[in-house]
């Protein structure tokens, strides 16, 4: 097996992925992930930075020696002021909370 391989296995794993799913996932086959983790096969370039990203890494990550934990999945960004005049709902709150008390204009 090569770097590539074990970190793939390792990765995938850590994300939560099966093979299955990341095969569903990536828009290829169970068996491609099999060989790809066993060191059959590689993915193309292009595959290699839509895996990268499915699973939270870099393309360092992924493919050198060494590979540390993936990166925090990406979520998008939370509000936390509520002090900001443009800022009047957390995500989640009820949609009339958009409104702040003085609204609308007299």
């Amino acid at each position: 097996m090569n770097r590539f391989s074990e970190n793939l296995s390792q990765l995938r794993r850590d994300a939560g992925y099966t093979q299955e799913s990341l095969a569903e996932a990536m828009g290829v086959s169970r068996q491609a992930v099999s060989k790809w983790e066993s060191g059959q096969a590689m993915p193309e370039a292009a595959t290699l930075v839509d895996l990268a990203d499915l699973l939270g890494c870099s393309l360092d990550q992924l493919m050198r020696e060494g590979c540390p934990k993936a990166f925090p999945p990406p979520f998008p960004q939370q509000r936390t002021s509520l002090t900001a005049e443009r800022d009047f709902t957390l995500p989640g709150a009820p949609w009339w909370t958009a409104f702040p008390p003085w609204w609308p204009p007299e």
